[in-house]
């Protein structure tokens, strides 16, 4: 097939911009003697181009339908497989992503890439025991990949807090730290477990320790300035708060969380239009299902009901026969 480079620089600046893989790749187990004649793949370059071009713009719904289009006909193309996968997550679309990424496993199946995206999803639909079986088989299959063994090991943390299994929290964030001695997952993890116990001074603590051993560091534990910041908020220092909401927000743009997060700190604080600016934030990020979903649960939070109604129903009609429209009244 052609080879990636025929992907033009301005299309791989813009699918790396929005944290996708910027290369159109087969899955190693194709045959040289299948694969077809580059001149053939001219149309799928074409709309892999209008695919990334309309991602850029945020109109993920067409650039969904695009990338489909490539799969159904080229479905050994490894690295579509892994950008559809990202941008159903972007909008919410759970179920159809974990479709995706476990179809990357089946092209790479030695590969953990694949395990921990599919993980992820699990979790997200709340798969626990399917979804630590999947960690554990991608732990596996990352033996000797320390980025990979710590994402395996970290996916292993967030099932056993989301299951409320303190001691296994803590062997796996161990195992992480075993891997990357730098990285403190174990400080979150404490700072998690004794959040959840009501105990913020000394979660404070923990989270400050874990933010202190990451300065200056690219990599970054996800909800950690979040965490540290709704722990702060609890504590009334509103001013520390939102600083840590902001800064997860510069490191993971896609955290709707935390501009719930700053909404509700706003509103605390009596910043009535800071709140509303919060929300509209959160909307721009994210205008899908999950966005308007997760706007309207603010603002019924936040006491505007007849709003928070206005927005499910604006989502309603824009969503309409989307497969995610279902995030909308959770």
């Amino acid at each position: 097939m052609a080879s990636p480079a025929s992907v033009s620089d301005e299309d791989r600046a813009r699918f790396a911009a929005l944290g996708y893989v910027g290369s159109v790749q087969e899955a190693p187990t194709v045959a040289s003697s299948e694969r077809p004649d580059p001149k053939d793949m001219i149309p799928v370059l074409e709309a892999y181009r209008g695919a990334v071009e309309q991602a850029s713009q945020h109109d993920f719904a067409a650039a969904i339908t695009g990338l489909q289009g490539i799969v159904a006909g080229h479905a050994e193309m490894l690295d579509v497989w892994q950008q559809l996968g990202t941008l159903l997550v972007r909008t919410g679309r759970i179920d159809e992503a974990l479709a995706a990424y476990r179809k990357v496993v089946e092209l790479r199946p030695e590969e953990p890439s694949g395990l921990i995206a599919a993980g992820g999803m699990l979790l997200r639909l709340r798969k626990l025991d399917e979804a630590a079986a999947t960690a554990a088989l991608a732990v596996e299959k990352a033996a000797g990949d320390t980025r990979a063994t710590v994402q395996a090991e970290e996916l292993h943390v967030n099932i056993a807090l989301a299951r409320k299994d303190a001691e296994a929290a803590r062997l796996h964030a161990a195992a992480a730290a075993a891997a990357d001695p730098t990285l403190p997952l174990p400080q979150f993890v404490e700072g998690r477990l004794l959040y959840d116990e009501g105990k913020y001074e000394e979660a404070l603590a923990k989270l400050e320790e874990a933010l202190k051993t990451l300065e200056g560091r690219t990599p970054r534990i996800r909800d950690l300035e979040l965490l540290t910041g709704d722990t702060l908020g609890r504590l009334d220092r509103y001013a520390d708060a939102e600083r840590h909401f902001r800064q997860e927000l510069k490191i993971f743009p896609t955290n709707l969380r935390a501009y719930a997060s700053l909404a509700t700190l706003f509103r605390a604080q009596g910043r009535a239009e800071d709140a509303k600016a919060a929300v509209d934030e959160l909307l721009r990020a994210a205008p899908t299902p999950e966005g308007y979903g997760l706007a309207a649960r603010v603002l019924t939070i936040l006491g505007d009901r007849r709003k928070a109604e206005h927005l499910r129903a604006e989502g309603r009609r824009r969503f309409k026969g989307d497969s995610s429209i279902k995030l909308l009244d959770q």
